[in-house]
């Protein structure tokens, strides 16, 4: 059976606030662990906005999860160190944080 929509439904609200902007050159993410501050394994990043960032990780995380990042982007010549919070993570370890603040 096929279903058929109807013109006067309304589409599907795209739920982002800010533009992403996917990533054209080399930039990854890392994690400070929450013990020592040291840094943890690469992720790289899927894309960008002005509230948060799109992440490949090997694992999923735990959403609400607090994260300490260093973002290092090919085009900025300083990495750039923030928090974030986990708002979504699915099986194969994409996951989108929300920046709690940046510098």
């Amino acid at each position: 059976m096929v279903a058929i929509t109807s013109p006067l439904q309304p589409a599907l609200s795209n739920r982002r606030r800010r533009v992403r902007h996917k990533i054209q050159t080399p930039a990854y993410a890392t994690f400070a662990s929450e013990p020592n501050g040291r840094m943890l394994d690469l992720h790289e990043i899927l894309n960008i906005s002005e509230d948060g960032v799109a992440i490949q990780c090997h694992s999923p995380l735990d959403v609400k999860k607090r994260i300490e990042l260093c973002l290092d982007l090919a085009d900025c010549p300083a990495q750039i160190v923030t928090t974030g919070e986990v708002v979504w993570s699915n099986d194969s370890g994409r996951t989108g944080l929300r920046f709690s603040a940046l510098p």
